[in-house]
């Protein structure tokens, strides 16, 4: 099995600035509903573009999101968007989702991400700690 270690430098964000951008994006999710075709929608009823629910329940630990285009161009006319999400489907969307592991706003969010480039999959998972108001931030690989 071939390893590749790679470093990435980042600058800090604003603790207040993040604080407040994580707290406010809480807050919208928490607020969203599903709609139908899995569309996310926001309080004010406006669909969150290019997001879909593909598998489980809006907001509970499982539930699969991800970007289904309204014209999959290489998919079967039988191809749903959580076949689709799956990979069985040749769509570029198949090759990407995010899995929510954790919704409690007040505690803690913990997410991860699949995604296949170029055939080679890559896994990142972030959780989020006191979500309004962020004590910390953990990821994996």
């Amino acid at each position: 099995m071939a390893r590749f270690a790679h470093t990435v430098t980042v600058a800090a964000l604003d603790r207040s600035w993040f604080e407040e951008a994580a707290g406010a994006l809480v807050d919208l999710l928490d607020a969203s509903r599903e709609g139908p075709g899995g569309s996310v929608l926001l309080a004010d009823g406006r669909a969150v573009e290019g997001l879909r629910l593909l598998k489980g329940r809006h907001l509970r630990p499982g539930a699969r999101y991800g970007e289904v285009p309204a014209e999959p161009e290489r998919a079967g006319a039988g191809d749903s968007p959580a076949t689709l999400a799956s990979g069985a489907g040749d769509s570029p969307a198949a090759n990407q989702a995010v899995v929510l592991r954790a919704w409690r706003p007040s505690h803690s969010v913990e997410v991860e991400s699949l995604v296949v480039e170029d055939g080679m999959p890559l896994k990142v998972g972030l959780r989020l700690s006191g979500p309004r108001r962020p004590s910390s931030l953990t990821h994996s690989l």
